[in-house]
């Protein structure tokens, strides 16, 4: 049984309740705070690493600080 299915009150979703602070806050931890690479800094790391598909990406971004996880969603320059 879970602890929502037994405590009135509490939420499974707590993320969907108005003025939600986020994760962070309600767990009283700091802000990850990623900080990317501009898409032209990432851009040439890939190219000087000579990684030339997705799934070489998904297997070796995360040897380069800077380097998210979905270059897709973090960058507006993306196009394929």
């Amino acid at each position: 049984m879970r602890i929502a299915d037994t405590e009135p009150g509490l939420t499974r979703t707590p993320e969907r309740l108005p003025g939600w602070p986020g994760w962070s806050a309600f767990l009283g931890v700091a802000d990850a705070d990623p900080t990317w690479l501009t898409y032209s800094a990432a851009r040439a790391l890939v190219q000087t690493q000579g990684w030339t598909d997705a799934r070489t990406y998904r297997a070796r971004y995360r040897e380069h600080v800077g380097l998210p996880q979905s270059p897709d969603r973090v960058y507006a320059e993306w196009t394929d």
